[in-house]
């Protein structure tokens, strides 16, 4: 069974959320200086109301438990899956922000996203090197998604300048530089933690320096 999707959350660029993503880079190595330095090992992002033992290896965990390896930049899945969409690494860049941007590789499989897809995060804990422990992460949207069971506007939503394509609200979009990115993802932020079942937000916490 191989290891398949490599950066979880890059599965909203399937899903047909409208992510916002880009054909090139945006943010390189000057991006990062400042920027919250997550600490390598073993992470999982929880959906809520997930419970499980966090001390079991990271192919017990729950389908609401997404296992990441994160080293040198460079985040795998870390649970073992009979199904999936992607296969191999996806390098990140967290560049520095309020909030810090997560710029990921993309899978190039017809998903409708550009080469890159892009986050939002926000630490929530550090230890004593100031590596982050926890943060709260996101996607950043081209527009505010719509209610469950909410039929699809006839007009394609306003984007913010600098995006561009999203002809529905669940459609994905095009950036062309860091900006537009950067606003989407505070907006982003408040329809990620709107308090309903239906939010994209998570937490993500770092488990342990490597799986067992």
């Amino acid at each position: 069974m191989p290891r398949r999707l490599v950066l979880v959350l890059a599965a909203l660029c399937l899903s047909g959320c409208g992510m916002v993503s880009s054909e090139r880079p945006l943010f390189g190595p000057s991006d990062t200086r400042g920027a919250p330095v997550l600490k390598p090992g073993l992470w999982v992002v929880i959906q809520p109301g997930c419970r499980f033992n966090t001390r079991s290896p990271a192919d017990k965990w729950p389908d609401c438990a997404h296992a990441i390896d994160l080293r040198d930049g460079v985040a795998t899945n870390a649970k073992i899956q009979d199904q999936g969409r992607f296969e191999g690494s996806s390098v990140v860049v967290v560049a520095a922000g309020d909030p810090a941007i997560v710029q990921a590789q993309a899978p190039r499989d017809g998903s409708g996203c550009g080469a890159f897809v892009y986050f939002a995060l926000r630490p929530l804990a550090s230890d004593g090197e100031g590596q982050i422990l926890r943060g709260r992460v996101w996607p950043i949207l081209c527009a505010k998604p719509l209610k469950p069971g909410a039929p699809t506007p006839a007009k394609p939503p306003k984007l913010p300048a600098g995006l561009v394509g999203g002809k529905s609200p669940l459609s994905n979009c095009l950036a062309r530089a860091p900006g537009p990115v950067r606003t989407a993802a505070r907006t982003s932020e408040v329809w990620a933690f709107a308090g309903t079942p239906d939010d994209q937000g998570r937490e993500a916490h770092w488990i342990r320096d490597r799986d067992r």
